[in-house]
């Protein structure tokens, strides 16, 4: 509807290779203004099978988007989560790093790969891997209670929107 929105919409006109994807529900809600779509997507040979949408609305006025681009399945499989022990980290670079003199070039290729050895040790050493498996519940699954919260929460952040209302 601006300015700029027709402008955008004209260049997609001119170059096909163009797919611009945007949420159809709000992603920002001004406290002053009508709520409006920010986020868009623009994708150049892509193919159409995509989506995009605004998710689950946190305490602030801009919502997140999600966008998932090609076929894949979403939540299926297994996922590492990692976690290193910063303060081992620190206490293994100290007791394992040497400053070394360097005088020459080769003094410093010698210091800067036994930095980066010492760097894959140390994480290795104090960071521990956990594989978790991911759910294969999609979004579109949500119990119709939790889609009604949503809903209803989308219906009062407009109301507060028009009405400046808490």
């Amino acid at each position: 509807m601006t300015a700029r929105g027709c402008a955008l919409l004209n260049y997609t006109y001119t170059h096909n290779d163009l797919t611009i994807l945007g949420p159809t529900e709000p992603t920002y809600y001004a406290p002053n203004h009508l709520p409006d779509v920010l986020d868009i997507a623009i994708l150049k040979s892509v193919p159409v099978g995509d989506q995009i949408s605004a998710e689950y609305e946190g305490s602030t006025a801009h919502n997140p988007v999600l966008l998932d681009v090609g076929l894949r399945q979403r939540n299926v499989g297994i996922f590492t989560r990692r976690f290193t022990d910063w303060g081992r980290f620190r206490a293994e670079m100290q007791r394992n790093t040497a400053i070394p003199v360097i005088e020459t070039t080769d003094d410093l290729e010698a210091a800067i790969l036994s930095l980066e050895t010492d760097i894959k040790y140390a994480m290795t050493q104090t960071t521990t891997e956990t594989e978790i498996p991911r759910l294969a519940i999609s979004r579109q699954t949500l119990p119709d209670g939790i889609k009604q919260l949503i809903r209803d929460r989308r219906r009062l952040k407009r109301l507060a929107t028009r009405t400046r209302l808490p």
